[in-house]
């Protein structure tokens, strides 16, 4: 009862009355954490989609329709070369194309090495930016991550997680040592490009 009795008389309670309380939305804050979004606009830099077409084909029944292969890339050097898995392009592979920004580009195979699942084709472009390499050596379980591609041909995705684990063992039929797993989701479209 003192305490009301207090509380009452220092005019804190006329001032509750009177003032609205306003509580802002913190998805509306201009104080919101930005590195997610400074991450992601730096590697969409050199971050491509790679649209790999299909011829179609003449069965002895029936005919085939010709298809399309969605995947990414990472610009590796200012010379247009561009990594990607060698499972983003098919052997059938009639016409390559690459998506950077707003443009898309003509590109030519170059080459392959399918037991490590690298590729790397070409374009023809100016001013681009190589992707810069971090060190998987220094990665450890509980990083924070983000993955860009094309899943479903919706390029420039980003996807959030953590490293699951590194020094994950497989067969795949690959002669890479180890892998690091991703909480990240990554979906069809994505091989190819950046773990961030």
């Amino acid at each position: 009862a003192a305490c009301m009795f207090l509380f009452a008389h220092s005019g804190l309670l006329a001032d509750l009355t009177q003032k609205p309380v306003v509580v802002e939305d913190p998805a509306l804050s201009t104080q919101k954490p930005k590195e997610y979004v400074k991450a992601i606009a730096w590697a969409k830099r050199f971050t491509v989609g790679i649209i790999a077409e299909q011829p179609g084909r003449r069965g002895e029944y029936y005919e085939v329709s010709g298809g399309q292969h969605i995947g990414s890339g990472i610009v590796l050097n200012e010379q247009g070369y561009v990594l990607t898995n060698s499972h983003v392009i098919p052997e059938s592979t009639s016409r390559l194309e690459v998506v950077l920004g707003e443009k898309a580009y003509e590109a030519r195979f170059v080459g392959r090495r399918a037991d490590y699942d690298i590729a790397i084709i070409k374009i023809n472009a100016k001013d681009l930016i190589p992707a810069t390499f971090g060190d998987s050596e220094k990665v450890e379980q509980g990083d924070i991550c983000l993955a860009i591609g094309s899943p479903y041909g919706l390029f420039y995705t980003a996807t959030d997680g953590i490293i699951s684990a590194v020094g994950r063992q497989g067969d795949f039929g690959s002669l890479v040592p180890n892998y690091i797993q991703t909480s990240a989701a990554i979906n069809r479209g994505n091989s190819g490009g950046p773990l961030i």
